[in-house]
């Protein structure tokens, strides 16, 4: 439940999915993210900052949630974005958005990192959890709700509604898609392959030099 840390070097499990608009940052709420379940360990192979190897032309950096990384955004094309992780001065992972996958979402030990394909990012410590698997919950800003349904071992689906409109819907299947990512307004969702949710409402992360 959303207490992933990155399975292979240099990437935070990657999660995309084509979904519902641009992007903006936290303010912590509640919303839900398992407090249980055996967090990976770091990546190995850490590097220095200011040595990206996923390439790109370098934008700015960012200061993460957990008040020590930061993120540092790449350029790689039109709409096409990647975030690397640092804590220490060394890499702990990267996400991408681009085109066909505007969203991205990465998870250390609770710490979740969003990007979108226009090279905002989002980035909050997930404390509490209303479940996994199907079950239907009530998001961080108070008033959507999402339903979630089983598709298939590891593949979930989040259907979210307000006021009995459906808003739209993400999903999260095997390793191409372990997070599923949208926002809605000003409210940011990550659904996790479990059927767990993790939300939060705010605004972009203001630039760091």
């Amino acid at each position: 439940m959303l207490m992933q840390l990155p399975s292979r070097r240099n990437s935070f499990r990657l999660a995309t999915t084509a979904a519902v608009a641009a992007l903006a940052v936290l303010t912590p709420a509640a919303g839900a993210l398992a407090a249980t379940g055996a967090p990976h360990t770091a990546a190995s192979g850490t590097r220095p900052a200011g040595h990206p190897e996923g390439g790109g032309q370098y934008v700015r950096t960012v200061k993460l949630a957990d008040g020590i990384s930061i993120g540092k955004i790449y350029k790689l094309g039109d709409h096409h974005y990647r975030e690397e992780g640092f804590a220490d001065g060394s890499s702990f992972g990267s996400i991408e958005a681009g085109p066909a996958k505007p969203y991205a979402a990465g998870n250390l030990n609770g710490m979740i990192t969003v990007l979108d394909n226009n090279g905002n990012v989002v980035s909050w410590i997930q404390r509490t959890s209303q479940g996994s698997g199907p079950h239907t919950e009530k998001l961080a800003d108070g008033e959507t709700v999402a339903k979630v349904s089983k598709l298939g071992p590891q593949h979930h689906k989040a259907t979210f509604s307000r006021g009995g409109h459906t808003l739209g819907s993400v999903e999260a299947d095997g390793d191409a898609t372990p997070y599923g990512v949208t926002r809605i307004g000003k409210l940011w969702i990550v659904l996790d392959l479990d059927g767990g949710i993790a939300s939060y409402v705010g605004r972009p992360i203001p630039t760091r030099a």
